[in-house]
């Protein structure tokens, strides 16, 4: 009779990939800005942003030190020539998940405050906005308060340029021009990482040898526990081996039964 080996079967189980991400902060206080606003250009470059599009050209994005902001010593801003409305793009080397960053607060001065409208758009590759966030023309009189600070997070995913804009004048033409456009400080990236491969971890032996000696944790002294994987072999395979010393019994007249051989004699 052919016998049948037995078939043990060995299932791995991978967990789902899981994905950390990269956060990345600019707060634009490296830079020596004490004599006057220095182009941003160079700073931002060295994270991977370029400044694209600007409306009018004559646009510029500069670092400038104040004493004024709540968030010393740097902010990042823009500047016309003219008091008017404008806008400009950042352009990030790899898509993001998130941009966020903060709008400092001001302080209260003898003349009050008079802030900008603004806004910032963020936008993937094919240049499908993705969300939005901003403040409206805002004045405030002497002994009405402070302009509190304001955090801002753009979500994703895939953000590859925001779009900030600044309009200094009042819509309703009442009011003065705002003494400052939008400012930006505490920038954060946040990019995404290559996934985890979600393969298990089958222990230093590559999960191949069961039998040798159980390997020790020195740092508390106790024996590595075994892999569900091998406590299922270590249960098969000696079974399987018992399987293969059961004889089939001889068939009646075949050589070697005694029954036989005590009948002939």
């Amino acid at each position: 009779m052919k016998r049948r080996k037995p078939l043990v079967a060995a299932y791995l189980i991978f967990l789902p990939a899981s994905a950390r991400a990269t956060e990345t902060i600019l707060d634009f206080d490296s830079v020596e800005a004490a004599l006057g606003s220095v182009d941003a250009t160079e700073y931002l470059a060295g994270f991977g942003i370029t400044i694209g599009e600007r409306s009018p050209a004559e646009t510029s994005v500069v670092i400038i030190e104040t004493e004024f902001w709540a968030s010393p010593p740097n902010v990042m801003t823009s500047t016309t020539p003219a008091v008017s409305a404008h806008n400009y793009t950042l352009h990030f080397s790899e898509p993001l998940d998130s941009v966020g960053f903060t709008r400092p607060g001001l302080p209260n001065g003898l003349t009050g405050i008079v802030y900008a409208e603004w806004s910032a758009e963020a936008y993937d590759g094919s240049d499908n906005p993705l969300g939005s966030d901003g403040e409206d023309y805002a004045r405030y009189f002497v002994g009405t308060g402070d302009l509190p600070p304001k955090t801002i997070t753009l979500e994703g995913p895939s953000i590859a340029y925001v779009r900030f804009f600044s309009d200094p004048n009042d819509p309703s033409g009442m009011g003065p021009p705002a003494c400052c456009n939008l400012s930006v400080d505490h920038l954060v990236l946040l990019t995404p990482d290559t996934p985890d491969s979600g393969a298990p971890d089958l222990g230093p032996n590559g999960g191949h040898s069961f039998y040798d000696s159980p390997s020790c944790d020195c740092r508390i002294g106790l024996p590595t526990p075994p892999s569900p994987v091998a406590l299922l072999l270590a249960l098969l395979i000696p079974l399987a081996r018992g399987s293969r010393r059961k004889r089939t019994a001889p068939e009646p007249g075949a050589t070697g039964d005694c029954g036989t051989a005590s009948a002939r004699s």
